[in-house]
């Protein structure tokens, strides 16, 4: 169940799906060579990219997400990156790899990182730490740290000061150093 393999690459963030963009995604669908998506999987793609409304559209991408097996994500990363357009690629990835983050941070962790969209890997990476600070957070902290200084880093800590913050009250010390300043308290809901 933990097992998973290589991720893959070639999240490119929109808004929304263009009819072209779901004319070809749908193309890509009837003729992809394997690994290919199961003939399940397709269809809910297919309805998914149909649907004009675009809020039931990213609920029926979330439901998706949470059907697809966790033990096949490394065979269908890349055909699901090639065949969701924009947005919706984005936030299938973000609930599918949450899903992983709840048993192998890590490996979660691991495929965030091969997203090229900047925008959309800096957007999960700091979801998967937020969610990896619930369960353990000298974990998400050390992973955090490790990032290069810069944006990401400094976001990605702060997110899981605010995460401890709202989960516990008030930021550990640790935490609260790691964001780079004193313990950070919570006023309001």
């Amino acid at each position: 169940q933990n097992a998973v393999v290589a991720p893959a690459q070639n999240v490119v963030e929109g808004v929304t799906p263009s009819t072209a963009e779901a004319s070809t995604a749908d193309a890509e669908l009837k003729s992809a060579k394997p690994p290919s998506l199961p003939d399940e999987l397709q269809a809910a793609i297919r309805e998914a990219l149909s649907e004009p409304d675009e809020f039931r559209r990213l609920r029926l991408i979330q439901r998706l997400a949470r059907t697809v097996s966790l033990s096949e994500l490394g065979s269908l990363f890349p055909v699901i990156q090639r065949t969701l357009p924009g947005s919706l690629r984005a936030e299938f990835l973000e609930a599918v790899l949450l899903r992983l983050a709840a048993t192998n941070p890590e490996s979660a962790m691991a495929f965030a990182q091969t997203i090229t969209d900047v925008s959309a890997r800096e957007q999960v990476v700091i979801s998967l730490l937020r969610a990896w600070a619930r369960k353990d957070v000298n974990a998400a902290l050390a992973w955090a740290q490790q990032l290069p200084a810069g944006s990401l880093r400094e976001q990605a800590l702060a997110g899981i000061a605010a995460t401890v913050s709202r989960d516990r009250g008030i930021c550990t010390s640790a935490c609260a150093s790691a964001a780079g300043g004193a313990p950070i308290s919570v006023t309001g809901p």
